[in-house]
């Protein structure tokens, strides 16, 4: 058992004591106990994945119960999320006779299909986890399965299996087949092929695509700021670098209409909202208090030096030097008259 306080990767929580559970491990029914148990379930193949058949290049493995989640950009972690590296144990549940045609077991030599590059065929080009499910797309008029096949680098086919024939998708207007080979589990670089068609761009199959998550995430605060300079060697992508947005927000005067008498506010220091360049005490103050609740519970993650951001060296923490600057502007909100501070300012 692993005290889910321990984790900072939340994957889902249970019900009864609700506290989350870390990567690899499930809720306990005996709540008695501890909250987590090893994931050790037996994994369920869904009965409406379409049936694909494996070379013996590769081994097929089921997919398991629950996937991996990836942790949410409100909540950064200072670890890569683990994804399983190894099958899932126990006896898979068999799926229902699918009703798509059953693909047969293809000899090493079988003939691949043709893999030039087509725009038709398409997939999840970040790449897929070792062990959850795994869906390419293929837009096409037929009305009938295609067939697929997963091709490695060196274009011998290691899976081959045929479509679901989904029909109009109403967000792109196309007509669609959906090729599942969530079978495909070992670690490597693939092509999605449909005959007659073409291939999809290259992806990976790997245990973690996220490796990086936690530090992109709270890089998106120091991109945000207002007011500085954004420097390339503080950026993720050096291609966002630029002057600074609102330099003269340290003196700004009141709405036409409200707080007439009052001194000009003092609002340097903030991060922009979404996609405009507003200020939004609320908005800034939940994200701020998101930080700080990060850092309280967690106060090893995200410490002085980690960020790479202007602050980093000064002894504290960097999250909470983060959190400090977008937080600055919230002081300057309130009026010099004394009354209520203001929601937002926009220009």
């Amino acid at each position: 058992p692993v005290d889910p306080d321990s984790c900072i990767a939340i994957t889902y929580s249970c019900v009864g004591h609700g506290k989350p559970c870390c990567p690899g491990m499930i809720c306990n029914p005996d709540s008695s106990s501890a909250p987590c148990i090893a994931e050790t379930s037996p994994p369920v193949t869904s009965p409406t994945s379409p049936p694909v058949s494996m070379v013996p290049v590769a081994s097929p493995t089921p997919n398991p119960t629950a996937s991996p989640i990836a942790s949410p950009i409100a909540n950064p972690t200072n670890s890569p999320i683990a994804n399983p590296t190894s099958p899932p144990t126990g006896t898979p549940t068999r799926a229902p006779t699918p009703t798509t045609p059953q693909p047969t077991n293809s000899p090493i030599d079988v003939p691949a299909f043709d893999s030039t590059t087509s725009e038709y065929v398409r997939v999840n080009q970040v790449g897929y986890l070792s062990y959850t499910t795994k869906i390419g797309v293929i837009v096409d008029a037929s009305t009938s399965p295609l067939n697929f096949q997963i091709q490695n680098t060196a274009n011998i086919s290691i899976l081959t299996g045929a479509t679901t024939v989904y029909g109009s998708d109403g967000a792109s207007g196309d007509h669609v087949h959906q090729a599942d080979f969530s079978a495909l589990s070992e670690i490597g670089t693939y092509k999605l092929v449909v005959d007659g068609i073409g291939g999809s761009l290259e992806f990976d199959v790997a245990p973690s695509l996220y490796t990086n998550l936690p530090h992109e995430a709270m890089n998106y605060f120091y991109f945000h700021r207002m007011g500085v300079e954004v420097k390339a060697e503080h950026l993720i992508d050096d291609r966002y670098a630029r002057t600074a947005i609102h330099p003269a927000d340290t003196s700004l005067p009141a709405y036409n209409g409200w707080c007439e008498t009052c001194d000009n506010f003092d609002l340097f220091g903030s991060w922009a909202d979404a996609g405009d360049y507003g200020i939004y005490t609320v908005n800034h103050a939940i994200s701020a208090w998101t930080l700080l609740n990060l850092h309280e519970k967690f106060p090893d993650a995200f410490g002085d030096g980690t960020l790479n951001i202007p602050e980093s060296g000064n002894n504290i923490a960097d999250v909470l030097d983060e959190t400090n600057y977008g937080s600055r502007f919230m002081r300057g909100m309130l009026p010099s008259d004394g009354g209520l501070a203001s929601h937002k300012a926009h220009n």
